[in-house]
């Protein structure tokens, strides 16, 4: 679509002689405006509709040249991720999760505002449904909401603290079971009242601002984190290698031993879930000696075992502690160490996890021109954002 109106205004400018209720000059006003239009075609089952107008949106936002880069950076990513995706259903989702970030940063609720988002959408549209008498829509609508939200709360994805999630999360679960398994004599509309019941609750729980985890420069500092990593070595493929990740002294060690035997060759660490989102991360800074090996952080978007990985390669000084600075733009995409071409920009927003691996492959795939068979270590004092 064009950028531009016909009097050299924004396209979103020129639309607000269509009598709308929001500016459409401010990003705010743009995306509010799409979630009107997108969330009950979307629910209407017309994802591809849904689709259009959010990219619209997208487009006419970045129209405007907004002065934050972090808005600008998750715009563009949103529709690279949509564009990305195999399903108008996906696509839609992920330009929803766009809206919802770049609005929050519009408003300074980064954490909650997707979550929010999802029930107030709902009730906008679950409402009017009820009250014209059509109890079953209501009750879909609010179902499909309460059913999201909880796949949400899992993957942690709000930044909200883990018992509050929880909390939230079970009171959904209850009042869904509830609703489902009523009596057959038990009507819609009794059912949807359930399923609203919980979600307003929700809504109070989630404008409880303790409950929100504030952004903060570190990471992990091992003086005061006993949390434990997973170790992952080849032998998920049937080599030899194995590692080990101790804490001790506010220092964290990584070691091992390597082998290619059975065409192995790696050893790595993955973090526990953050539980948190880091929006204000503009690279990963680790503090650390190292051993004369190549090693590489990693980052993780998603829960999964297996999956897109993003990672960045690192030589450590040797002769003693220092802070090895990496970008976020540095992280290569990557999927069983092969680069994966036109993915989704790493940002802060979407780590899930950190992990550490030393290999026989470089963070493009590249061979390893530091990889030695034989024993390795890495000392780590703090993985911090910058």
């Amino acid at each position: 679509m064009s950028s531009s109106a016909p009097n050299g205004g924004s396209a979103a400018a020129a639309r607000l002689s269509t009598g709308g209720t929001h500016d459409l000059t401010t990003l705010e006003g743009i995306l509010a405006e799409a979630v009107q239009r997108g969330a009950p075609l979307f629910n209407q089952g017309d994802a591809r509709g849904c689709v259009s107008a959010y990219t619209q949106a997208a487009n006419d936002c970045l129209s405007l040249r907004p002065s934050n880069q972090q808005q600008v950076a998750r715009l563009e990513a949103g529709l690279r991720e949509a564009g990305a995706s195999v399903s108008d259903n996906d696509a839609a989702w992920a330009l929803r999760r766009m809206i919802d970030d770049v609005s929050a940063v519009e408003r300074g609720e980064r954490q909650t505002r997707g979550a929010k988002a999802m029930i107030s959408d709902a009730i906008a549209i679950g409402v009017p449904q009820y009250n014209a008498g059509d109890h079953t829509a209501c009750y879909n609508t609010y179902k499909q909401c309460v059913t999201s939200l909880v796949e949400r709360l899992m993957d942690g994805r709000d930044g909200i603290k883990p018992h509050i999630a929880s909390s939230i999360k079970r009171e959904l679960q209850n009042a869904l079971t509830d609703a489902e398994g009523s009596d057959q004599g038990v009507g819609m509309d009794v059912r949807a009242w359930k399923l609203r019941k919980a979600m307003d609750k929700a809504l109070e729980q989630l404008d409880n601002t303790t409950g929100i985890l504030q952004p903060k420069a570190p990471i992990f500092h091992f003086e005061n984190d006993t949390q434990e990593w997973v170790e992952v070595s080849d032998r998920v493929m049937g080599g030899v290698s194995v590692g080990s990740f101790a804490i001790q002294g506010g220092i964290a060690t990584f070691s091992g031993q390597l082998s290619t035997d059975n065409n192995g060759g790696f050893a790595s660490v993955r973090s526990p879930n953050l539980g948190r989102n880091l929006p204000d991360c503009k690279g990963i800074a680790i503090t650390c000696k190292g051993d004369g090996n190549r090693y590489k952080i990693q980052c993780r978007t998603h829960g999964s075992s297996d999956g897109l990985v993003y990672q960045a390669d690192f030589v450590p000084e040797s002769s003693g502690f220092s802070t090895v600075s990496i970008p976020l733009q540095k992280f290569n995409p990557t999927f069983r160490g092969s680069v994966v071409p036109n993915a989704v920009a790493l940002t802060g927003c979407t780590i899930k996890s950190v992990g550490l691996i030393t290999s026989k492959l470089s963070d493009v795939g590249h061979k390893n021109p530091e990889f030695k068979v034989g024993p390795f270590s890495l000392e780590v004092k703090k993985i911090e954002t910058y």
